[in-house]
């Protein structure tokens, strides 16, 4: 609607300057050379089949493409962020724990083993503490074996979302009392023989 209206200001301010504009329709097919084929190969996929990889492509198309391709990318990250609203406090805390939170808030910490498994650096993704897959939720509202820590923290059966909704520095005090400030690497692999 907005290219519409512009179109009818644009046409207007011709004619009050006085300028006659005269719309006509024109055929797509008026006996031009090669529309027909370009129809027929089109309808076959002929025109679209080729190597599409080896096409080339200007700078100025790359960038737009690639410019697109990373707001699209954003958008849905944004859209899809476990945990719009920040975390109260964040800004104040070191960078440790800024970093921390960041990351716990996002699904993926290097002191989860599921996010270490992602990434190769560990067999498997079992909580060290319990051995049930670990992951930000398990850490901070499943696991059995911090479940004195957390109900100090949260009470009952906390909400993830009620986890890092709060204080962010209740978080980073639960993560230093269970232990889990360092990522839980596997052991060394012994040395061979």
């Amino acid at each position: 609607m907005a290219l519409a209206a512009e179109v009818w200001r644009l046409l207007n301010t011709l004619a009050e300057n006085g300028t006659e504009t005269v719309l006509q329709w024109v055929p797509g097919h008026a006996g031009l050379d090669g529309n027909e084929t370009a129809d027929r190969l089109a309808g076959e996929g002929e025109a679209t089949a080729g190597d599409q990889d080896s096409a080339p492509i200007d700078l100025s198309s790359a960038r737009a493409a690639v410019t697109r391709h990373v707001r699209e990318l954003s958008r849905q990250r944004a859209t899809a962020h476990p945990h719009p609203d920040p975390t109260p406090g964040h800004d104040s805390l070191a960078r440790w724990g800024s970093v921390t939170l960041s990351q716990l808030r996002t699904g993926t910490s290097p002191l989860t083993r599921d996010t270490l498994y992602k990434i190769g650096l560990a067999a498997n993704d079992e909580c060290p503490a319990c051995g049930e897959p670990d992951s930000v939720a398990h850490l901070l509202t499943d696991c059995p074996a911090y479940e004195a820590a957390r109900r100090r923290r949260w009470g009952v059966d906390p909400r993830l979302v009620d986890v890092l909704g709060g204080p962010a520095a209740r978080v980073v005090d639960f993560i230093e009392d269970v232990g889990r400030t360092e990522p839980p690497l596997d052991p060394p692999a012994p040395p061979p023989p």
